[in-house]
């Protein structure tokens, strides 16, 4: 009889260790398939974003439409004022 409680405690064993690894790896395949749809679908969103812009070429993400033209400051202004300080 101890020889079957000890083969009964052996097979109790096996089954939760290989019900532990199958569900591990149900848990990595979960993610795995959740982090390849994110992907997918932000490579998708990103495509049709692009061909949206391009269709519309209005630049619509100016306000009212005015550009302003800001001359940009050479280096050496900012060399100097650094230096006065």
């Amino acid at each position: 009889m101890a020889k079957f409680y000890k083969a009964l405690w052996y097979l109790a064993i096996l089954v939760f260790v290989i019900t532990m690894a199958a569900f591990t790896m149900g848990i990595l395949l979960m993610g795995v398939l959740l982090v390849g749809t994110i992907g997918v679908l932000r490579f998708y969103w990103k495509r049709k974003h692009y061909r949206s812009f391009n269709k519309n070429n209005t630049h619509t993400h100016f306000a009212s439409g005015e550009i302003i033209d800001i001359t940009p400051k050479s280096s050496s202004d900012n060399v100097l004022l650094k230096l006065k300080r």
